[in-house]
């Protein structure tokens, strides 16, 4: 049966209903609602309306919906929209902090405080003939339960993460590449650049919500050798 977009329900049928609402956001994403009654017999007509343009606005795809129990025999499906008015749609950007870890031999203060060098070793810090170092002494009298064993440390830096929603599946060969600025987000003391991360794509009904991060680097920035521009 038709969908009718007016009228009384009927047995065996699908009203749309009158109140709808479409929301064009300023990043270019576009939101909203419709609703339909519908006889319970013709649940299987309102789960193929899944994926179906907004009678309103075609750009704008019905996603999802929410199954409301009325009185006997009828029902309201809610539905949730989602469209984009523009390819891509703006990014959103929000940022906070991050950890990872760090050889100890790459601490600032390795030389003067911590390790040392060949020559002047500091806490038990062991080296070999080419002053690379080695590990600390576990056996070191003052230092053996702070240091022993240690390799690593803990380093901070600051991650940023930006979504947005588009029509074409990001290119994954892009990530693992330097990126000297993003929009809209400020500088910041201590990173140079930052790392683009492997994008994460998820499919939304036709679209691609699409969420990126971006890892600041060191005061000396990330390699250009390595990781290239």
């Amino acid at each position: 049966m038709a969908i009718k977009t007016y009228g009384s329900l009927v047995a065996r049928g699908v009203v749309k209903q009158p109140d709808s609402e479409i929301v064009y956001g300023h990043t270019g994403l576009v939101e909203g609602t419709v609703t339909f009654k519908y006889d319970a017999t013709m649940r299987s007509t309102m789960l193929s309306l899944r994926g179906t343009p907004h009678p309103d606005d075609s750009n704008v795809i019905l996603h999802q919906f929410r199954d409301i129990k009325n009185r006997a025999g009828i029902r309201t499906a809610v539905f949730d929209c989602i469209g984009i008015s523009k390819d891509p749609t703006d990014k959103i950007y929000s940022f906070g902090p991050s950890t990872s870890t760090a050889a100890i031999t790459a601490h600032p203060d390795f030389i003067s405080r911590i390790g040392g060098k060949k020559g002047n070793s500091k806490n038990g810090a062991i080296f070999d003939d080419d002053g690379q170092f080695i590990r600390f002494n576990e056996a070191h009298q003052d230092f053996a339960a702070e240091l022993g064993g240690v390799e690593s440390y803990i380093t901070g830096t600051i991650i940023v993460r930006a979504t947005y929603y588009t029509r074409t599946p990001p290119r994954i060969s892009k990530a693992y590449s330097i990126v000297e600025t993003l929009p809209g987000i400020p500088e910041i003391s201590g990173v140079k650049n930052w790392l683009y991360m492997p994008p994460a794509p998820e499919p939304v009904s036709g679209l691609w919500r699409v969420s990126e991060e971006f890892l600041g680097s060191g005061p000396d920035g990330w390699s250009q050798i390595i990781y290239g521009s």
